[in-house]
């Protein structure tokens, strides 16, 4: 399990711009007993809760949970489904309502039910402050849930409204005003089927104050609800002298209370409902304040998370896309047709590499035609011309016969020549020239301008024309 945080939103109704609206939280690291419990604003607990996955606590009189008898049917078929089966039982629109889905039991769906603007104002207030929350929970569900037993735990702490939760189910439970616990208790012992009977009623009791520690936002001098001295509370104000783990009967417990909230009177009363129908009934002073009651209560599998549906984390992301669907689309096409085109260029490239790479051997081969194995022409080129370059006499190379022989060559204009052949440092060209006398002309400038040695290998008349072959080679210069 990863760090989380739990933050409890006290209020029945909260508004969503009111930023110094205090509020208490506990970080619980993985594997570990929940930590103090601090006391600020939203902006505070923003501080705490980076890295952690945040749950938050709502008030549970704000949320109805319930159960419905539907046949098994997927999850979406299902919330599509709850709201027709609840509509005549809830007073509001169901339009106007948020079902969240539960586990099921047997034939039964278990869900929640809470107004869409309450929801909206918790989701406000926690985004106004920075904080992404992961679970949004009724405050019962961090009640501890133990099989065959009705928990009850109480928040007794001044300055806070003194409330009562009974969590009667795994996924069941309900809030009320302490004043009024003896009175619903009753009725749902008395209205409850023989078989979903408690064998147990166990009562916690938390006295916040004696346990406070206030933190107050660098954006705020004070809370002004927030005082110390609104929680200050003698060492007596307790429920029992020794602060016992367990009380087997309300005798035990002294408490001192105001006239207009005696929790003895009301201890006692419950007590007796409990004696008469035959269940086992258990008192206990927390030692810890309420909301880390709710963080040690609090279970993975047994609670309903508002977030879902339209309130979901991936619902939420899809209507920040939403408006930006035309466009990713547009860019979507643009990247697909971009795509294709470096297809289409790439396998066009392909082709020109693959036909410059035959041309480049076809010339290979014309220069090398003895040539068989050709891995690499430009490499084997490469390498046959460094072979011609440092060919010949030491001192001399056959570019230095041509490039002699070129410049009176090119001069020439009735010559073509047909081969040049090199070997031995001799150079044999097949040419044809106008006359023989042309042809000694340029045996004599080959000799004087291009100080070359040259060799009439054959001369013959064909055509008006001289075809001759002339053997070149390096002489000194003066």
């Amino acid at each position: 399990m990863r760090r989380q945080i739990f933050i409890y939103l006290n209020g029945e109704t909260v508004n969503p711009e009111d930023e110094s609206l205090p509020v208490c939280w506990v970080v619980q690291e993985a594997e570990q007993m929940p930590g103090p419990v601090f006391y600020g604003d939203l902006k505070t607990a923003a501080n705490h809760a980076t890295g952690c996955r945040v749950v938050v606590f709502v008030s549970a009189t704000n949320i109805l949970l319930t159960q419905v008898e539907l046949p098994a049917m997927n999850k979406q078929r299902l919330a599509r489904a709850i709201p027709f089966s609840l509509e005549e039982h809830v007073a509001s629109d169901v339009e106007q309502l948020h079902f969240a889905i539960g586990n099921r039991f047997g034939e039964k769906t278990a869900c929640a039910v809470v107004d869409k603007r309450d929801i909206d104002n918790w989701q406000q207030l926690l985004k106004n402050a920075n904080i992404q929350t992961d679970v949004l929970v009724s405050e019962c569900f961090g009640v501890q849930h133990d099989e065959g037993a009705w928990n009850v735990l109480i928040n007794r702490a001044p300055g806070m409204s003194r409330k009562a939760l009974l969590r009667n189910g795994e996924q069941s439970g309900f809030a009320m005003d302490l004043q009024n616990l003896v009175f619903i208790l009753k009725n749902a012992l008395d209205n409850s089927d023989p078989d979903q009977l408690p064998t147990h009623v166990n009562i916690t009791v938390c006295n916040d104050s004696l346990r406070r520690q206030t933190l107050i936002s660098p954006d705020h001098d004070e809370l002004p609800t927030l005082h110390a001295d609104d929680y200050a509370q003698d060492a007596e104000d307790t429920l029992t002298p020794e602060r016992s783990d367990h009380l087997s009967s309300v005798d035990a417990i002294q408490v001192k209370t105001s006239p207009e909230l005696d929790i003895n009177t009301i201890l006692e009363r419950i007590q007796t409902l409990c004696s008469d129908r035959g269940v086992e009934f258990s008192c206990r002073d927390s030692d810890n304040g309420f909301l880390h009651r709710l963080a040690q209560g609090f279970s993975e599998s047994t609670h309903i998370n508002l977030l879902q549906g339209e309130y979901s984390r991936r619902e939420q992301l899809e209507k920040l896309i939403r408006p930006w669907r035309a466009a990713m689309g547009l860019a979507a096409a643009w990247l697909l047709i971009q795509g294709g085109l470096l297809i289409t260029e790439y396998y066009h490239l392909s082709s020109v590499d693959k036909q410059l790479n035959q041309q480049i051997i076809a010339a290979y081969k014309d220069a090398f035609p003895d040539a068989k194995n050709i891995p690499d022409p430009k490499l084997q080129m490469q390498r046959a011309l460094d072979k011609l370059t440092q060919g010949g006499s030491s001192d001399k190379s056959w570019f230095e016969l041509l490039s002699r022989a070129g410049e009176v060559i090119s001069a020439t204009n009735s010559l073509t020549v047909h081969s040049i052949r090199y070997k031995d440092d001799k150079m044999d060209m097949d040419m044809e020239i106008a006359d023989l006398a042309s042809l000694d002309e340029l045996k004599s400038r080959l000799t004087k301008q291009a100080e070359v040695n040259v060799e009439i290998v054959s001369a013959s008349a064909k055509g008006g024309k001289v075809e001759s072959r002339l053997q070149l080679q390096l002489g000194s210069k003066s």
